[in-house]
């Protein structure tokens, strides 16, 4: 099980980081996306450069680029914000998901290579076969890496610009999630149904299951946050 998740980790991996700036923003968006840096949560500056053994330029201008995604708030003489996340984001998110999910996977049917299908296929399996296998960071990754890999295939720029970046408030939004019963299991199921679909070149059922998968989603987010 360990092993195959690690193949796909390994696959997907983005290269070494090739300056301080590009080190600190990595390891701060990995911060938030990840959980350990909630929303609503204070960053300080000091403590993420002393962390990372570097000065607190790189880590400000990571912080600037952070912001220009909207994943946090730079106030001036008090700190840095991981973005909130309100009933309003969580509605116009997925709204556009349910858009460029489905452009998406249209655009990318017929050209996913086999073997990166069936490393998924595989994968997606053994997992449902554990379902209390629970490292939170690495189950998003995974997800995340399987959404990237349809909007590469799309061959579409535009689309794997602004779809990445409703992925990563997606992310942001899933923090406060990923702990509904039953909804990673969900997930597994909705991405094999996808796989499957792709195989046989079905783009009508290729649209539905994405958009199963983003109504899904945002429902286990609302009831997550609803009191």
């Amino acid at each position: 099980m360990r092993s195959s998740i690690q193949d796909v980790m390994d696959r997907y991996r983005r290269p070494k980081p090739r300056s301080q700036k590009e080190a600190a923003y990595i390891a701060i968006k990995r911060k938030i996306l990840s959980g350990h840096a909630k929303p609503g949560e204070w960053l300080a500056e000091n403590a993420e450069a002393e962390a990372l053994g570097i000065g607190r330029t790189p880590v400000r201008e990571a912080l600037i680029e952070l912001e220009h995604e909207n994943l946090v708030k730079i106030a001036p003489r008090k700190g840095v914000l991981v973005a909130p996340v309100s009933v309003e984001d969580i509605r116009d998110v997925y709204e556009m998901r349910e858009v460029l999910d489905c452009m998406a996977v249209r655009l990318a049917i017929g050209r996913v290579p086999e073997d990166e299908l069936n490393s998924f296929e595989d994968l997606f399996r053994e997992l449902l076969k554990h379902p209390d296998y629970d490292p939170a960071e690495e189950l998003i990754e995974i997800d995340r890496a399987f959404h990237d890999l349809i909007l590469r295939c799309s061959g579409n720029r535009w689309l794997m610009d602004i779809a990445g970046l409703l992925l990563d408030r997606s992310q942001l939004i899933r923090v406060i999630s990923h702990k509904h019963p039953g909804r990673m299991e969900e997930s597994w199921h909705e991405h094999l149904g996808l796989i499957k679909a792709g195989r046989e070149n079905d783009v009508a059922s290729a649209e539905r299951w994405a958009l199963v998968h983003v109504a899904n989603a945002r429902e286990s987010v609302i009831q997550s946050i609803m009191p």
